[in-house]
């Protein structure tokens, strides 16, 4: 029959085709590669300026988890078996990635709330509405570098990612804020922030000719300022083939001055 009717055939065809193309350009047939599923798992990230110290940021994390514990005081599960947050666990000195170094990283910390599968879940609470009423009660981190909250699976990138480039660094950040300022101002948008990073100062050490005829070596002398600087050595010993040690942070205050280091 498509045979002999080719061009009624042809028509339809064509009429279909463009209904089809129409639906897609037009937005009304909406296509989700990767759905984002709710976690068993809400989590807030906060990243603080380099150079905070652990007093700084443990007190901002507490405030976080203070938060989180009213969270769970407030949603409770009809049957009276407990609280949708199940478990709430502190890291400060670690945002949950990778292996932490000897002397921890003091401007990083997070608070996850570990929570009922929603499958298993009899409140009718989402956990997005969780991390979201989260979010508001948490606030804005004066001088915080970076504040994130996650809590799906699925999510690849950002919804919303705007890349800028060029050669000024001082008209990058400055641009930066005004970008960011503006989209506050969308209802909606949230966890708003920038990747931009001066990086860390840096001292430079370099050996005298005098210094290198004695023997000393680069190393050696790395090795004496981070001696008296950052950590102490107390003791090392070799258990199994595996070398051991323990150090102890050093305050601050009790170290010379960095222009002490040119004598």
């Amino acid at each position: 029959m498509a045979i002999n009717r080719r061009h009624l055939t042809f028509a339809l065809f064509t009429a279909a085709v463009i209904i089809i193309v129409s639906f897609v350009l037009a937005g009304h047939y909406r296509y989700n590669f990767f759905p984002r599923i709710q976690s068993e798992t809400a989590r807030a990230t906060l990243v603080m300026p380099a150079g905070t110290s652990i007093e700084q940021t443990r007190s901002q994390i507490e405030r976080m988890a203070d938060k989180a514990y009213q969270l769970q005081a407030k949603y409770q599960e009809p049957d009276g078996t407990g609280s949708v947050v199940k478990n709430i666990l502190v890291s400060i000195g670690w945002n949950g990635m990778g292996r932490p170094g000897i002397r921890g990283n003091p401007e990083l910390g997070r608070v996850t709330m570990e929570l009922i599968p929603p499958e298993e879940r009899l409140s009718p609470v989402k956990t997005r509405e969780i991390i979201s009423e989260w979010r508001q009660m948490i606030g804005l981190i004066a001088g915080a570098k970076e504040l994130s909250f996650r809590a799906e699976i699925g999510r690849a990138g950002d919804p919303v990612a705007i890349q800028l480039t060029g050669h000024d660094f001082d008209q990058l950040s400055e641009v930066a804020e005004i970008l960011k300022q503006r989209y506050r101002e969308y209802p909606g948008l949230y966890d708003i922030q920038d990747s931009f990073d001066r990086g860390e100062q840096e001292i430079q050490l370099r050996l005298r000719p005098e210094a290198e005829l004695l023997g000393l070596t680069t190393r050696d002398l790395g090795q004496q300022v981070r001696a008296a600087f950052l950590v102490q050595k107390h003791s090392a010993f070799n258990a199994g083939g595996m070398m051991s040690g323990s150090w102890s942070a050093t305050p601050g205050n009790s170290a010379n001055p960095l222009p002490a280091s040119k004598q």
